[in-house]
């Protein structure tokens, strides 16, 4: 099995042939990712949709641009919810934070936001290519950082990782995480903090399953409205 490893810090990235990628930094983290580059390459098709949409735009600025995986992807109500705002939603597939840093420059392409709102679930998803705590939190940081060189003037809002059903079982570790992201926003005044998890609990600290799609994992429109409620109230400007 072949090696993906990222060197994790503010740099620019390198592809090479052999499936590393290279970071800047004095911090490595390896580990292993999978054959060649099917895995990373899964959502191509995603990609190349928002290629396409990039090529029909004429204005790209915006006022909020929402990065992430699968619950940006699928968050239809983004212009109802925020109508104040121009809205641009570069979610993907079932994004990790390895395809996030892959995509990069794909994924931000040549858009100008104001505000950029982030969220991302899948490097622990209780899978075979889990990351560990210590890993992901170094992706998160490393994302975060590439992101405020190269927009120092856009204010960046993290979201928190949901708890849901169908990753009960993941529960502790989405505590750890969520406790060390919102230590980081806590040190820098570039990125705040947004808890989403917490609205959508039942008193008992259970998720709350009126709020979820069939899947036990996505939100519907009312679980989406009380993102909407919370991602406001964080200071949206």
């Amino acid at each position: 099995m072949k090696r993906i490893v990222l060197t994790l810090a503010l740099g620019l990235c390198a592809f090479s042939v052999k499936a590393q990628v290279y970071f800047n930094t004095d911090v490595n983290v390896n580990y292993a990712l999978c054959d060649d580059l099917q895995w990373i390459q899964r959502y191509e098709h995603d990609i190349i949709t928002l290629c396409q949409r990039d090529a029909q735009c004429k204005d790209f600025n915006c006022d909020i641009l929402f990065l992430g995986s699968s619950s940006i992807r699928m968050w239809t109500s983004m212009k109802e919810d925020f109508p104040a705002y121009s809205t641009v939603n570069r979610g993907y597939g079932g994004a990790t934070m390895r395809d996030i840093l892959y995509n990069y420059s794909i994924l931000f392409s040549k858009y100008q936001p104001r505000n950029i709102v982030f969220y991302c679930d899948n490097d622990i998803a209780g899978n075979e290519h889990d990351l560990g705590v210590g890993e992901w939190y170094d992706l998160y940081r490393c994302v975060f950082n590439k992101i405020h060189r190269d927009y120092p003037e856009t204010k960046i809002y993290a979201l928190s990782i949901k708890y849901s059903v169908r990753r009960e079982h993941l529960r502790d570790k989405q505590r750890l995480e969520n406790a060390l992201l919102q230590e980081f926003c806590e040190k820098n005044d570039w990125i705040t903090f947004v808890d989403v998890a917490t609205p959508l609990l039942n008193a008992d600290g259970t998720p709350n399953e009126s709020l979820f799609l069939q899947d036990q994992l996505h939100l519907n429109r009312e679980g989406y409205s009380l993102w909407t409620k919370a991602i406001m109230a964080a200071g949206l400007k």
